[in-house]
């Protein structure tokens, strides 16, 4: 039998993924970072209702043939530009901060470097709890994007 805790998790994360399924479903996603991030931030948000417009790699794996996204390119910032319309929010790290201001897109940081919050390497994105986490703070981030534009 699971642990209590587990199991309690599992739970919030079912109704984390119901809970933000309305603001994930209606926002589009560009994803910037590495390969292995890119798949669990994508399976993550896809579950959720969320489209992954765009998922850019900075380097090559096989990780990447299994990321559910209309685009997926190996490459960097500048290759962001071409699909940057299809987005309505952008998940990366700080360097995607200039890209998020210039094409009016919002952000949510994830990755390294991001030398613009504090405690941000503490952040917890993985398993029922990290997710339950994500979800939640995506959906935020986008509804609080699409109120103010």
């Amino acid at each position: 039998k699971p642990d209590p805790t587990i199991s309690r998790w599992r739970q919030r994360l079912q109704d984390a993924m119901l809970d933000s399924h309305f603001s994930l479903g209606q926002t589009r996603f560009l994803l910037a970072g590495e390969p292995d991030h890119l798949a669990g931030l994508a399976a993550a948000l896809g579950e959720a209702g969320g489209r992954v417009e765009t998922a850019i790699a900075a380097v090559k794996s096989k990780q990447l043939d299994n990321i559910k996204a209309n685009k997926v390119l190996v490459g960097d910032l500048g290759d962001a530009e071409t699909g940057i319309d299809d987005c309505d929010l952008i998940i990366g790290n700080c360097h995607c901060e200039a890209l998020a201001h210039n094409h009016h897109k919002g952000l949510m940081l994830r990755g390294y470097p991001n030398w613009e919050q504090i405690g941000h390497q503490l952040k917890n994105d993985v398993l029922y709890e990290g997710g339950c986490y994500l979800l939640f703070e995506a959906a935020n981030t986008a509804t609080e994007f699409r109120e103010r534009h």
